[in-house]
């Protein structure tokens, strides 16, 4: 850096013009992603997922699981391993599952968890694990890719254990533009299947007996989930 700059260079101040508000931190990778979709649809999975630890932590997501005690995690849909990834930094004594039924996302999970998590090739709707084996399991961004959702969160709590959470977050949109993009999303080239309403995401999850569910909007795009089993 020395070679290729002068002192009077390095010694230059660099100040923020204004502070970033917490909403445009939100925006700006939905807005990225939907730009990048449109110009090259191919890249809008891998993309999305990059800019998932962005959301998770502008959010707050992140400061939720501080009030959740656990020592085993699974995250479902867990696409580069952005979610473990930040895991791993904030609770590194916990022991770190991911699971995504894509290769190309795994092996970028790997290459970023290295050998800090069991990573797995599988379908959310048929988890390849014991029962009442997690403290907590994660779905965030993926629960709309689901061709038969009940039977998922059928998994999600057979694999929870007795007092074990679930935090599921993904995209939201209010009536009636929510119904507007079921109408066209059948007809997606990337794997999504139907934006859940409020009731529906509540009534999965008390259909088979999860109990003391909170759920909240997260800003006007997306939603947070909170169930214990």
């Amino acid at each position: 850096m020395k070679a290729l700059t002068t002192e009077k260079e390095r010694k230059v101040e660099m100040k923020q013009l204004r502070k970033v508000s917490k909403v445009e931190k939100i925006i700006f990778p939905v807005v990225v992603l939907v730009i990048c979709a449109f110009i090259l649809p191919s890249v809008a999975p891998l993309l999305g997922f990059l800019m998932l630890g962005n959301l998770f932590k502008e959010t707050g997501l992140t400061d939720r699981l501080s009030d959740i005690p656990f020592n085993t995690v699974l995250d479902v849909g867990c696409g580069t391993g952005e979610i473990l990834n930040t895991i791993k930094n904030r609770f590194p004594a916990v022991s770190l599952y991911g699971i995504d039924i894509s290769e190309e996302m795994l092996e970028k999970s790997k290459e970023k968890l290295l050998n800090t998590a069991e990573l797995s090739l599988g379908d959310a709707e048929l988890l390849p694990y014991e029962n009442d084996y997690f403290d907590l399991l994660i779905c965030s961004d993926s629960f709309h890719h689901y061709p038969n959702p009940q039977k998922a969160i059928e998994e999600f709590y057979r694999v929870l254990k007795t007092d074990g959470h679930l935090l599921m977050a993904d995209f939201w949109k209010p009536f009636p533009v929510r119904q507007l993009m079921n109408v066209f999303i059948p007809f997606s080239n990337e794997g999504d299947v139907k934006v859940y309403s409020k009731n529906e995401i509540v009534r999965f999850l008390k259909h088979v007996g999860f109990h003391g569910i909170v759920y909240q909007q997260v800003r006007n795009s997306s939603y947070l989930a909170i169930a214990k089993k």
